[in-house]
Protein backbone atom coordinates (compact mmCIF):
# COMPACT_ATOMS: atom_id res chain seq x y z
CA UNK A 1 0.00 0.00 0.00
CA UNK A 2 2.91 2.39 0.53
CA UNK A 3 4.66 1.80 -2.77
CA UNK A 4 7.72 0.09 -1.38
CA UNK A 5 6.66 -3.30 -2.71
CA UNK A 6 6.42 -1.95 -6.25
CA UNK A 7 9.73 -0.17 -5.82
CA UNK A 8 11.38 -3.44 -4.82
CA UNK A 9 10.26 -5.08 -8.07
CA UNK A 10 12.18 -2.50 -10.11
CA UNK A 11 15.10 -1.86 -7.79
CA UNK A 12 17.75 -3.64 -9.84
CA UNK A 13 16.66 -1.81 -12.99
CA UNK A 14 16.80 1.55 -11.18
CA UNK A 15 20.26 0.72 -9.90
CA UNK A 16 21.36 -0.39 -13.37
CA UNK A 17 20.20 2.91 -14.86
CA UNK A 18 22.19 4.89 -12.30
CA UNK A 19 25.50 3.52 -13.66
CA UNK A 20 27.48 3.95 -10.46
CA UNK A 21 31.01 2.92 -11.38
CA UNK A 22 32.29 1.71 -8.01
CA UNK A 23 29.28 -0.19 -6.66
CA UNK A 24 27.52 -3.17 -8.19
CA UNK A 25 23.72 -3.04 -8.36
CA UNK A 26 23.45 -6.12 -6.14
CA UNK A 27 25.57 -4.40 -3.50
CA UNK A 28 23.21 -1.43 -3.73
CA UNK A 29 20.27 -3.78 -3.19
CA UNK A 30 21.96 -5.08 -0.03
CA UNK A 31 22.51 -1.49 1.09
CA UNK A 32 18.84 -0.74 0.44
CA UNK A 33 17.68 -3.67 2.59
CA UNK A 34 20.17 -2.71 5.31
CA UNK A 35 18.65 0.79 5.36
CA UNK A 36 15.23 -0.75 5.99
CA UNK A 37 16.60 -2.79 8.90
CA UNK A 38 18.26 0.33 10.33
CA UNK A 39 14.96 2.18 9.98
CA UNK A 40 13.12 -0.58 11.84
CA UNK A 41 15.72 -0.53 14.62
CA UNK A 42 15.60 3.25 14.88
CA UNK A 43 11.80 3.22 15.02
CA UNK A 44 11.71 1.42 18.38
CA UNK A 45 13.03 4.28 20.54
CA UNK A 46 11.18 6.84 18.42
CA UNK A 47 7.89 4.98 18.86
CA UNK A 48 8.44 4.86 22.62
CA UNK A 49 8.97 8.63 22.85
CA UNK A 50 6.60 10.12 20.28
CA UNK A 51 3.03 9.64 19.25
CA UNK A 52 2.47 7.07 16.54
CA UNK A 53 0.40 9.43 14.43
CA UNK A 54 3.24 11.96 14.25
CA UNK A 55 5.75 9.23 13.44
CA UNK A 56 3.44 7.85 10.75
CA UNK A 57 2.81 11.25 9.14
CA UNK A 58 6.48 12.28 9.17
CA UNK A 59 7.55 8.91 7.78
CA UNK A 60 4.91 9.02 5.03
CA UNK A 61 5.81 12.60 4.14
CA UNK A 62 9.51 11.87 3.87
CA UNK A 63 8.78 8.71 1.86
CA UNK A 64 6.58 10.73 -0.49
CA UNK A 65 9.25 13.40 -0.90
CA UNK A 66 11.90 10.77 -1.65
CA UNK A 67 9.58 9.05 -4.15
CA UNK A 68 8.85 12.38 -5.85
CA UNK A 69 12.56 13.14 -6.22
CA UNK A 70 13.15 9.61 -7.50
CA UNK A 71 10.35 9.87 -10.06
CA UNK A 72 11.50 13.30 -11.21
CA UNK A 73 15.10 12.19 -11.59
CA UNK A 74 14.12 9.09 -13.56
CA UNK A 75 11.78 11.16 -15.77
CA UNK A 76 14.53 13.68 -16.49
CA UNK A 77 16.89 10.82 -17.31
CA UNK A 78 14.32 9.35 -19.72
CA UNK A 79 13.85 12.72 -21.45
CA UNK A 80 17.61 13.12 -21.71
CA UNK A 81 18.01 9.62 -23.12
CA UNK A 82 15.20 10.15 -25.61
CA UNK A 83 16.70 13.48 -26.68
CA UNK A 84 20.08 11.83 -27.21
CA UNK A 85 18.50 9.15 -29.38
CA UNK A 86 16.44 11.68 -31.33
CA UNK A 87 19.39 13.99 -31.97
CA UNK A 88 20.72 11.37 -34.35
CA UNK A 89 17.49 11.48 -36.38
CA UNK A 90 15.82 14.34 -38.20
CA UNK A 91 12.82 14.49 -35.78
CA UNK A 92 14.70 15.97 -32.82
CA UNK A 93 12.29 18.92 -32.60
CA UNK A 94 9.46 16.74 -31.25
CA UNK A 95 10.67 16.76 -27.63
CA UNK A 96 10.44 19.96 -25.56
CA UNK A 97 13.68 21.59 -24.51
CA UNK A 98 14.59 21.34 -20.83
CA UNK A 99 15.15 24.73 -19.24
CA UNK A 100 17.81 23.37 -16.89
CA UNK A 101 20.47 20.84 -17.58
CA UNK A 102 20.78 18.30 -14.78
CA UNK A 103 24.40 17.34 -14.09
CA UNK A 104 25.20 13.74 -14.94
CA UNK A 105 26.95 13.22 -11.58
CA UNK A 106 23.72 14.15 -9.79
CA UNK A 107 21.71 11.74 -11.94
CA UNK A 108 24.21 8.99 -11.16
CA UNK A 109 23.80 8.92 -7.38
CA UNK A 110 20.35 10.50 -6.89
CA UNK A 111 18.12 7.49 -7.82
CA UNK A 112 19.97 5.00 -5.58
CA UNK A 113 20.01 7.53 -2.74
CA UNK A 114 16.27 8.10 -3.08
CA UNK A 115 15.57 4.35 -3.08
CA UNK A 116 17.63 3.91 0.08
CA UNK A 117 15.85 6.86 1.73
CA UNK A 118 12.39 5.57 0.79
CA UNK A 119 13.06 2.20 2.39
CA UNK A 120 14.69 3.79 5.43
CA UNK A 121 11.68 6.03 6.03
CA UNK A 122 9.38 3.05 5.48
CA UNK A 123 11.23 1.16 8.19
CA UNK A 124 11.21 4.24 10.40
CA UNK A 125 7.45 4.66 10.53
CA UNK A 126 4.95 3.11 8.15
CA UNK A 127 6.25 -0.47 8.35
CA UNK A 128 6.50 -1.00 12.11
CA UNK A 129 3.50 1.13 13.06
CA UNK A 130 1.17 -1.02 10.97
CA UNK A 131 2.40 -4.14 12.75
CA UNK A 132 2.23 -2.47 16.16
CA UNK A 133 -1.39 -1.51 15.57
CA UNK A 134 -2.36 -5.12 14.79
CA UNK A 135 -2.10 -5.96 18.46
CA UNK A 136 -4.51 -3.21 19.38
CA UNK A 137 -7.15 -3.75 16.71
CA UNK A 138 -8.25 -7.32 17.38
CA UNK A 139 -9.66 -8.94 20.52
CA UNK A 140 -7.33 -11.20 22.48
CA UNK A 141 -9.06 -14.44 21.44
CA UNK A 142 -8.77 -13.69 17.71
CA UNK A 143 -5.52 -11.69 17.73
CA UNK A 144 -3.19 -14.47 16.53
CA UNK A 145 -5.44 -15.66 13.72
CA UNK A 146 -6.43 -12.18 12.51
CA UNK A 147 -2.86 -10.90 12.64
CA UNK A 148 -1.76 -13.90 10.57
CA UNK A 149 -4.44 -13.21 7.97
CA UNK A 150 -3.49 -9.54 7.75
CA UNK A 151 0.21 -10.29 7.37
CA UNK A 152 -0.44 -13.01 4.80
CA UNK A 153 -2.67 -10.78 2.68
CA UNK A 154 -0.57 -7.64 3.02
Amino acid sequence: MSGTEILLYYILEIFRLSRLPAIDRYQLACLQHASMVIGYLASVPIMARTKRRRQFVVSAGLMGLSMAVLGTSLSLENVRGARTQLNTTRHSHSLPRLRTQVPQALMTFLPPLCVVLVTFFYGLGIGPICFALLGELFPIRAKAFCSGVVVATR
